[in-house]
């Protein structure tokens, strides 16, 4: 019960985009890190204590959320979900046929006076305080959430896994399809040894096209960038387009 009010209490009263989707089709885009700007993201990661994984989580929030706010500056938070292999969580399935996947909606607020390297160390914290609350079914607070007004297709804003890392349940892909707006795969080589080295974007085509993929992509590779350069920058300074 203290799990299920926890997220309970997380994300009653979020709206988000609330994106409506006709189809489920979905288009890919697959990206390279710089090889020089890997390197310098290694420091970056090694120094802060920071995985490729959220380094990912937190330039992607950086540039879509920065945006939204500067547009809105009354949109401050976002849903981004990970997913994580539910046998993990119990001995009562361990034995049973299947695959069990719980999702974990981690919400991430923005503030533009944080810097860059304490907008990593917050998406770190939400998603650790997310991972102890995962024995809790998304399915037992669902309903909940529903009753107090909140749409559920706002809880995806995105979502994103880590390829190298099979508790995120990175041996599984979405296929041809997806109900979810974008959708972030990190390192494609399933190695995180050398850093952030590749991102795949899988979108549905119903609400965003390859041109604005390849535009966010160019906005998060500008927040890599000004982040190798000066961690210590304020996120709301950074140049986004």
């Amino acid at each position: 019960e203290a799990d299920r009010q926890y997220w309970l209490s997380n994300l009653t009263g979020f709206t988000g985009a609330g994106y409506k989707a006709k189809t489920l089709s979905k288009g890919t885009l697959d990206y390279c890190v710089p090889k020089d700007l890997t390197e310098k993201l290694l420091i970056l990661g090694n120094e802060a204590r920071i995985s490729p994984f959220v380094l990912a989580m937190g330039s992607v929030f950086a540039y879509y959320q920065g945006l939204r706010t500067k547009l809105d500056p009354k949109s401050r938070d976002m849903v981004g979900d990970i997913s994580v292999n539910g046998r993990y969580f119990g001995d009562d399935i361990a034995g049973e046929p299947g695959m069990f996947v719980e999702t974990l909606p981690l919400r991430i607020y923005y503030d533009e006076n944080q810097t860059f390297t304490e907008l990593l160390s917050n998406c770190k914290s939400v998603m650790k305080a997310g991972l102890s609350h995962a024995k809790t079914s998304c399915n037992l607070y669902f309903p909940e959430l529903q009753k107090r007004g909140t749409d559920l297709r706002a809880l995806t804003s995105f979502s994103i896994v880590d390829k190298s890392c099979i508790e995120t349940l990175s041996e599984y892909d979405v296929g041809l399809e997806t109900d979810v707006p974008f959708h972030v795969r990190v390192n494609l080589n399933r190695d995180n040894s050398m850093g952030l080295q590749t991102l795949r974007f899988e979108y549905n085509s119903d609400i965003f096209t390859e041109s604005d993929f390849a535009q966010i992509w160019d906005g998060d590779l500008r927040v890599l960038n000004q982040a190798a350069g000066n961690p210590e920058m304020r996120v709301g300074d950074m140049e986004l387009t």
